[in-house]
């Protein structure tokens, strides 16, 4: 998390209390919860990880992977539906 105010830093608390939480619910090996937070005028991304780095870098390759086939079928789809409706209105 970015900055260094008391907030900032209750929060990243809070975020690894729940990440240690999950992975020991679930029994998980690594988790990547990755967020973002917006205020008036800014909006924050943040990252926390727990695991060791082969794999939480693994895991990142695989989201990347994964996650950019869907946006890339959503966008297919969206695209497809305005071809449609051009159409429809062209009939």
């Amino acid at each position: 998390m970015t900055g260094g105010s008391r907030s900032d830093k209750e929060k990243l608390k809070k975020a690894r209390e729940l990440l240690l939480s999950f992975v020991e619910e679930v029994g998980a090996d690594a988790v990547i919860v990755v967020w973002s937070a917006s205020m008036p005028g800014k909006t924050t991304i943040d990252i926390e990880h727990w695991g060791n780095a082969l794999t939480c870098n693994g895991l990142a390759d695989y989201i990347a992977e994964n996650f950019s086939s869907e946006i890339d079928h959503e966008l297919d789809d969206i695209e497809e539906d305005a071809e449609d409706q051009r159409g429809d209105e062209e009939s």
